[in-house]
C-alpha cells in the first residue's frame, strides 16, 4: 500500500520541504519533490523573528501547502528546531501558520533532534560496530551524536548554529584575527562535553549532515559508500578554507562553488567544522544527505499514516 506523506523542517536558516511515496509493505520511500527556501528566520536576532523574517517564513510555508496540495499528500508533518524553540515570539508565528495554512509546527527538543538525526544518517550510512560522530549544523544549533549501528553512546544540541556564532563573532569582514581566536576559545569551552565524550569513545569517523556539508560535499572529490553517503578528500579542505575566511561577502559571493545563500554564515561554518576536525584525530569525513527529515519519516513508517 503506497502513501504520499511530507516532511517540513522549519529551521533557523533553511526550510526544507520533502515529499515522498512511502511503501508501507517493503518500508521504504522514494522521494518525489525536495524543496528548500533560505528563510533565515533567525538571522537578525535569534530570541526574536523580526517582521520580515516572519513575513519569510510565512510565505515560504505558504509556496509548501501548495506544493503539498498539488501532489495530495496523504499526511503532512512539520516541526521547528532552535528558532522555534527559542524566540520569544514563536508561539505568534506558529499559531498564524496553522490559522493561515492549516499547519501544525511541532516544536521539538534539541535532544529529539539529536534522536531523529541519527534514524535519518541510519537510512544512509553503513553503520557497524564502531563509534562514529554525527555532526549537523543549522543556524541555531549543531547536533552531535556517537554512535554505531546499535546504540547511541552520546548526543547532545549545542546552541553554536552559524546563525548564533555569526551574531557573536562575525561582525567586521574580512572576519579579523582576534575574533577567530575569541570563537576558538568560545568553541574550546562550550565543548568540552563533547571533547572529554571523544577521547572517552575514539570514533574515526565524522559523519557531516545539513547546510555547510553539503557545499563541501559539491567541493571535495569523493567516493560514494551509499547512493545517499560519501566520503571526501578533505586534503586541501584547511588550505580552501583559510582562502574563503581571509574574504569579504562580495569577494565570497564570487567563489562559484559556495552559494550566495551561504556566503555570510560560510566563514564562521568553515571554521567550525575545521576547529572539529582538529581537535581529534578523524580518519574521515562523510557526508551524509539524509538526516532529520528522514528520521522523521523513519518513524513515520511505523505509525499510523502507513
Amino acid at each position: 500500500m503506497f502513501k504520499r506523506l511530507g516532511v517540513i523542517d522549519i529551521g533557523t536558516n533553511t526550510f526544507h520541504l520533502l515529499i515522498v511515496n512511502l511503501d508501507s509493505k517493503e518500508q521504504s520511500f522514494t522521494t518525489l519533490v525536495r524543496k528548500r527556501i533560505f528563510v533565515k528566520l533567525g538571522t537578525s536576532n535569534i530570541r526574536f523573528i523580526d517582521k520580515k523574517a516572519f513575513q519569510r517564513g510565512l510565505q515560504a510555508l505558504r509556496e509548501f501547502k501548495q506544493i503539498l496540495d498539488e501532489n495530495k499528500c496523504n499526511h503532512a508533518i512539520a516541526f521547528g528546531t532552535s528558532a522555534i524553540r527559542n524566540a520569544s515570539n514563536s508561539s505568534q508565528f506558529c499559531q498564524e501558520v496553522k490559522q493561515n495554512f492549516g499547519i501544525e509546527i511541532k516544536k521539538i527538543s534539541g535532544q529529539r533532534e539529536a534522536e531523529l538525526i541519527y534514524k535519518g544518517i541510519k537510512l544512509s550510512f553503513p553503520f557497524d560496530e564502531k563509534p562514529c560522530m554525527i555532526m549537523d549544523i543549522g543556524g541555531g544549533s549543531v547536533e552531535f551524536i556517537i554512535a554505531n549501528a546499535t546504540k547511541v553512546f552520546y548526543a547532545e544540541s549545542f546552541r553554536i548554529g552559524v546563525g548564533v556564532l555569526s551574531q557573536k563573532f562575525h561582525q567586521e569582514d574580512p572576519i579579523p584575527e582576534a575574533q577567530i581566536l575569541a570563537l576558538h576559545r568560545f568553541l574550546e569551552s562550550t565543548l568540552s562535553p563533547l571533547f572529554q565524550q571523544l577521547q572517552s569513545l575514539h570514533p574515526k569517523t565524522l559523519i557531516g549532515a545539513s547546510g555547510t556539508f553539503d557545499v563541501l560535499e559539491n567541493i571535495f572529490p569523493k567516493n560514494m559508500l551509499s547512493p545517499t553517503a560519501s566520503v571526501l578528500d578533505t586534503s586541501t579542505l584547511e588550505k580552501f578554507s583559510q582562502g574563503v575566511i581571509a574574504k569579504n561577502l562580495h569577494e565570497r559571493k564570487e567563489i562559484k562553488e559556495i552559494p550566495h545563500t551561504r556566503a555570510d554564515l560560510i566563514v564562521v561554518a568553515l571554521i567550525l567544522v575545521n576547529f572539529v576536525f582538529r581537535k581529534h584525530n578523524f580518519d574521515q569525513l562523510v557526508v551524509s544527505k539524509y538526516s532529520m527529515k528522514e528520521g522523521m519519516l523513519k518513524e513515520m513508517m511505523h505509525s499510523k499514516y502507513t
